[in-house]
């Protein structure tokens, strides 16, 4: 197996973007948390290299709900890494909840792509099926063709270092 990183530039190429507080838990007072509030939460808690200037998206509020999900996409113009906030509890009106970066699919197939090609893959076609949260250990299938043949590559992070998220991946089938 090779190791290969995807580091999602949230900063220039010297520097690295360190999320301080996004991945613990935290909590707000309300029936839901406002998308305005979430993002608010990633701007407050991502530092990134001067003149790095970050784009955050939240297109949805996260619900008052234990096991309510709601996603977040930071961009720095490079390239970009998903922020997926779950409620934990609710205690009355304050809603707790933490956070995980993760690589939606295309971002993961567009950084698998350019390392398989700078391997001497020929890939015509590549898709993953899934986001790869960025939790150690954790691990997605992608389909890639090359030469007219398909092959299955499994992809498994290596690391998490903020919104940077290391993966491995081989092919195995």
């Amino acid at each position: 197996m090779r190791n290969h990183g995807l580091t999602l530039r949230l900063a220039t190429s010297t520097g690295s973007v360190l999320l301080l507080g996004l991945l613990t838990a935290c909590s707000a007072t309300a029936s839901s948390v406002e998308a305005s509030e979430l993002e608010k939460h990633v701007t407050d808690n991502v530092t990134a290299a001067d003149g790095v200037d970050l784009a955050v998206e939240c297109p949805e509020d996260l619900e008052a709900e234990v096991d309510a999900t709601a996603s977040c996409i930071v961009d720095d113009g490079e390239g970009q890494t998903g922020v997926r906030f779950t409620t934990t509890e609710v205690d009355g009106e304050e809603v707790s909840f933490e956070t995980v970066p993760f690589l939606a699919p295309e971002t993961l197939e567009t950084a698998l792509t350019g390392q398989l090609e700078e391997q001497g893959f020929d890939v015509s076609d590549l898709a993953c099926a899934e986001e790869l949260d960025g939790v150690k250990d954790e691990t997605t299938e992608c389909t890639a063709t090359s030469q007219g043949e398909e092959g299955t590559i499994a992809v498994t992070v290596t690391e998490v270092d903020g919104l940077r998220v290391g993966f491995s991946w081989k092919v195995v089938a």
